[in-house]
């Protein structure tokens, strides 16, 4: 209910005076009580906080200064919320009085609310609580209204691993926000636009976003966050500056929208920093995801496998390829684990990916073929990852008794793959995932070992069964 709150003062002969007359806050409630001494004389002044809704007194005299506050409601108000045709990622940015978000928003599909959880993953719902995220499906564009008091500031209590929240009633950086245990991953803030995942440092206001938590914990959003923060983390800005990473290997994907993911290869990082390049969850199907299949977008390896969706025509680009002479980069495009159509890779060049069968791409090196071999190479196996087979390629300048075994993690040879002497030039050998004793061996991590000569080079290659 509405009503007018006074401050009055009462002088000792019993008069009073109304020194302040306030008729635009809800419940107003006192939070502090004081006394002022009688004898004195008194100077009264009075603020109103824009975003807290309370309520400040400061009275003075020659010698004290004694402060009154008085806190009500937040005022009701209206907020806008745009949405795209698809999936979007929303979150309630007031407390309104029906939170069942087929009221809130009149485009939602039936049964596409989902909230999620790091340990049991995603549940269907049907109401929308403040400061959880939300995946809605929406049958077109538009935007939804909310009215409601003011969500000035929450406490959002995080898993550990990634978590779904939104923002409150104003936008706050990610810097802000009130995290005195450190529990938040830089460079882990992800929002969707475009059909697919987007970086941000900011969580706007009643948008959804992931976040990484490397341990449970609150943090809070407030719309005036104190002046004074705890030391935080590294930021992700620090982080890339630390890495590096304009200068590093990298792949750039854009889609028909405008969004934009960049993987980076060939890339060694402390574990530490290796964190804040983890990437959420796949988003719901139609959408725009590049990724390497342990979820991350920095990968150590040089000639990586990339795990692919895509919704419409995606242009590629490769910079800072990591090349010596006499290699090149192919990508191999894979319906699958089989290889469907291989395309060559050059520095600055855009690669126009529209077949609608892409679900992976391999990217290797090859050895260029000379007349002249004048160096000795191995080539990362292909495919790789495989079932049931893979090639291995290598070039010898001069004849030479080549060896290459194959070993699994604990150092054992599984198979002795060759053992002859080899003719100058470039030669390749198929392994068939078998023992030495004709036997299938098990899913897993392996090495091939090639020696020729004084040369020796050892890679690693995952079959999957």
């Amino acid at each position: 209910y509405h009503r007018t709150i006074s401050l009055v003062y009462q002088d000792k002969n019993g008069g009073t005076n109304i020194v302040y007359s306030e008729a635009s806050m809800d419940n107003l409630v006192f939070s502090s009580r004081t006394t002022l001494i009688a004898g004195s004389n008194w100077n009264v002044s009075s603020t109103k906080q824009a975003y807290t809704n309370e309520l400040v007194f400061i009275a003075s005299n020659a010698s004290t200064v004694v402060g009154i506050f008085l806190k009500g409601n937040s005022p009701q108000q209206q907020f806008e919320k745009t949405f795209t045709s698809g999936w979007n990622i929303v979150g309630m940015p007031s407390d309104v009085v029906d939170s069942n978000y087929l009221g809130l928003f009149p485009n939602a599909e039936n049964n596409t609310l989902y909230s999620y959880d790091s340990g049991s993953g995603y549940s269907n719902e049907l109401h929308i609580t403040e400061g959880n995220g939300y995946w809605v499906k929406f049958s077109s564009s538009g935007s939804a209204v909310f009215t409601g008091d003011a969500l000035n500031t929450n406490d959002l209590d995080l898993a550990s691993g990634w978590n779904l929240i939104s923002g409150i009633s104003c936008s706050v950086a990610l810097d802000d926000v009130t995290d005195n245990s450190s529990i938040i991953e830089p460079g882990t803030l992800f929002g969707f636009s475009g059909g697919g995942y987007v970086a941000s440092d900011v969580i706007e206001q009643g948008k959804g976003y992931w976040i990484y938590a490397n341990s449970a914990g609150t943090i809070t959003l407030t719309c005036n966050p104190p002046v004074v923060t705890l030391a935080k983390s590294r930021s992700a800005a620090q982080i890339r500056s630390d890495v590096r990473l304009d200068e590093r290997p990298q792949l750039v994907f854009s889609n028909a929208t405008g969004t934009t993911q960049t993987l980076y290869f060939a890339t060694e990082i402390s574990p530490d920093a290796m964190a804040s390049f983890q990437l959420p969850p796949v988003a719901p199907f139609p959408s725009f995801d590049v990724r390497y299949p342990n979820d991350t977008r920095l990968t150590d390896e040089d000639s990586p496998l990339l795990e692919v969706r895509l919704i419409d025509r995606t242009a590629m680009s490769a910079r800072n390829l990591p090349l010596k002479s006499g290699e090149s980069y192919v990508l191999d495009l894979m319906a699958g684990r089989q290889v469907v159509e291989s395309i060559p890779l050059s520095e600055g060049e855009t690669i126009t990916l529209d077949q609608p069968y892409l679900t992976a791409i391999q990217l290797r090196k090859s050895l260029e073929i000379n007349d002249v071999i004048t160096s000795f190479a191995v080539e990362q196996n292909f495919p790789n990852p495989f079932n049931p087979q893979t090639e291995i390629r290598f070039q010898i300048p001069q004849h030479e008794y080549v060896e290459i075994r194959i070993f699994n993690t604990l150092g054992q040879e599984v198979r002795n793959l060759l053992a002859e002497n080899r003719e100058a030039g470039s030669h390749k050998i198929i392994w068939n995932g078998l023992d030495n004793g004709g036997r299938e061996v098990s899913s897993g991590t392996y090495f091939y070992s090639v020696v020729a000569g004084e040369h020796h080079i050892v890679k690693r290659m995952v079959l999957l069964r």
